[in-house]
């Protein structure tokens, strides 16, 4: 089947036709999008700057589905039993945040989704985490979003559309050149950082180049590079391992000879870390030609307060808690996915904490 993108944003989007030109420099990133509209409304460039204030060190963001797009029009009801699910689970510390417009804003009050959860916005895509700034240890980074499933243009609009967001909320700290979506980096929160090999084939770049180029812009001294899942559309590495803790990573009991060739590329890049197995899952359904990842535990989301794991509804829903338990100190907190997954992507897909320069580290 074809590999497409998450978003196919020419074929499903209502009410918005554009073109684009692009300048690059080696010292900036400019993108300049000319944007004609049938409806006004389909397309908002501007967040309420009386909203800033909201978004503070560690707000846990979610983009809501944009009531202009039809695209995710059949999993809206599932997403908002997701966010309610996370919203009656969540640690009481953990403060979330959905990015929604205004009619998706009626929607979710409509459902019981708190005012003070519901910032204004417009953003074109659910997954927040491939376009949102990479967290490192020293900085929020923002990358190229241009990956390949995805057609330059369509990635240029989902690319503009944030990058206004997160101006508006002053959420980046640095701009990059290199072309890495969010899904394919997972930091420790110290000095390491685990990708895949979709970074080299994106860039055009050598193993050794990509290696130096990320260390340059994220400051992190060590950097595995894992071998892509085979016939996996999106290339992400957080559907492979997670970081428990800044010595713990877990990984999916993948088949082999992929198990055995991660394990080798980790211990070998990490000779200190702890390397711990999580059941591993997955069904052999697709939505729109994406892996359901219903199954798949590794896609973590951390907070300051807790690790987000999710629940498929599965007797090895307490198998993976009890191993991730055992090996961080902070509260292990089960969400139930519903039928979400099956979009190919899961909690740490739908989800962007903010971390500013000087916060504790935490895997991220």
């Amino acid at each position: 089947m074809k590999a497409l993108h998450r978003r196919e944003f020419l074929k499903y989007s209502t009410g918005a036709l554009f073109a684009a030109s692009f300048f690059w420099t080696p010292f900036s990133k400019k993108i300049s999008v000319a944007i004609a509209m049938s409806n006004e409304k389909a397309i908002e460039l501007s967040t309420l700057k009386d909203e800033t204030m909201k978004i503070h060190d560690n707000t846990i963001l979610l983009a809501a589905p944009n009531s202009s797009d039809n695209y995710y029009d059949t999993m809206t009801d599932e997403l908002i039993k997701f966010y309610r699910a996370l919203f009656k689970n969540a640690h009481k510390d953990d403060f979330f945040l959905i990015v929604a417009d205004s009619l998706i804003r009626k929607e979710l009050i409509k459902n019981k989704i708190g005012e003070q959860h519901i910032i204004k916005g417009n953003l074109p895509d659910i997954w927040c985490r491939d376009i949102c700034p990479v967290i490192t240890s020293h900085d929020r980074v923002n990358f190229r979003y241009r990956p390949a499933s995805l057609t330059v243009i369509d990635a240029a609009y989902i690319e503009e559309k944030f990058d206004i967001f997160f101006k508006t909320h002053n959420l980046t700290d640095k701009i990059s050149n290199l072309i890495l979506d969010g899904g394919n980096y997972c930091h420790n929160g110290v000095d390491s950082a685990v990708i895949c090999r979709r970074a080299l084939v994106d860039n055009g770049m050598s193993e050794g180049e990509v290696i130096e180029a990320l260390k340059s812009v994220t400051g992190s001294s060590n950097i595995a590079i894992l071998p892509e899942e085979k016939g996996e559309p999106l290339g992400h590495v957080d559907g492979m391992i997670s970081w428990l803790d800044s010595n713990t990573i877990a990984i999916n009991r993948f088949d082999e000879p992929l198990f055995s060739e991660i394990k080798e590329i980790l211990r070998r890049t990490f000779p200190d870390v702890l390397l711990v197995e999580l059941p591993f899952n997955p069904t052999d359904e697709n939505w729109r030609g994406f892996f359901d990842v219903t199954g798949i535990y590794t896609n973590i989301l951390h907070t300051k307060n807790a690790l987000y794991v999710s629940a498929f509804d599965s007797p090895l829903d307490q198998q993976a808690k009890d191993i991730i338990d055992k090996h961080c100190q902070r509260p292990v907190i089960q969400i139930p996915m519903g039928r979400v997954t099956k979009m190919g992507g899961s909690l740490r897909c739908l989800t962007w904490q903010n971390r500013r320069s000087g916060s504790s580290p935490l895997p991220l």
